[in-house]
C-alpha cells in the first residue's frame, strides 16, 4: 500500500480492532489507571517495530522457504495467550493495588511481538521493500496512529475500571481479559485448523 492516506486508515483500522495487546492495555488502565499504563505504549511500539522489521527483512523469504515457520509463530502466540490468560484468571482481585504495575512491559512487548497484526502490517499494509519507496513517512504515520489507538484503549480501560460500585468492574477486568485472550487464542487456532483442512 503506497498511498499515505490509505495507509493511515488501514493502520488505524487494524490497531483499533480488539486484539491481545489492546486487551492488556485496557486491563492495565482499568486496574492501575491511565498514568501508570502509558509506559506500556513504548513496549507495544517496540514489539511492533521489531516484529514488522524482522518479518519484512527475514520473515517473507523464510516463510516462502519454510512454510511451517508461519505456523510455528501462530502456535507460539496461542501458547503465550493461553498462559497469559491462565495467569490473569488466577489473579486474586484483593491483591490488585494501584501502586504497582499489574500488566508488565515485558508482557505487552512479547504479546505484541507475537501478535498476528504484525504479519498483516509487514506483508499487507506497509509497502513492499522492493517498491523503492522510503519507509520513513510510513513509519512516522504508523507510530502516530499507534500512539492514538493505544491511548484510546487505555482511556477505555480506565473508564471501565471506574464502573460499578466499590470498583466491581476493576476486580472483574483480569478475568474479562483472560476470557478475551482465550477467545483470541481459539480464533487463531481455528484459523490454523481451517487453513489445514
Amino acid at each position: 500500500m503506497t498511498d499515505l492516506l490509505l495507509f493511515m486508515f488501514a493502520v488505524a483500522a487494524v490497531l483499533s480492532a480488539p486484539g491481545p495487546t489492546n486487551a492488556l492495555l485496557c486491563t492495565s488502565a482499568g486496574l492501575v489507571g491511565v498514568t501508570r499504563s502509558l509506559p506500556l505504549i513504548l513496549a507495544e511500539l517496540g514489539g511492533y517495530c521489531i516484529a514488522i522489521s524482522v518479518m519484512r527483512l527475514v520473515g517473507g523469504p523464510l516463510i516462502a522457504a519454510v512454510p511451517s515457520f508461519g505456523l510455528l509463530l501462530r502456535v507460539l502466540l496461542i501458547g503465550y495467550l493461553l498462559l497469559l490468560s491462565w495467569r490473569l484468571w488466577q489473579t486474586d482481585p484483593a491483591l490488585i493495588r494501584t501502586d504497582i504495575r499489574f500488566i508488565t512491559l515485558r508482557q505487552v512487548f512479547v504479546t505484541t511481538l507475537l501478535n498476528p497484526k504484525a504479519l498483516i502490517f509487514a506483508f499487507a499494509i506497509f509497502p513492499s521493500p522492493d517498491a523503492g519507496r522510503s519507509i520513513i513517512p510510513y513509519a512516522v504515520i504508523f507510530t502516530l496512529v499507534a500512539l492514538l489507538a493505544s491511548t484510546g484503549w487505555i482511556t477505555f480501560g480506565a473508564i471501565i475500571g471506574r464502573l460499578g460500585s466499590d470498583g466491581q468492574a476493576r476486580r472483574l477486568l483480569p478475568r474479562l481479559a483472560a476470557v478475551v485472550l482465550s477467545i483470541l487464542a481459539c480464533v487463531i487456532g481455528a484459523s490454523l485448523i481451517a487453513a489445514r483442512v
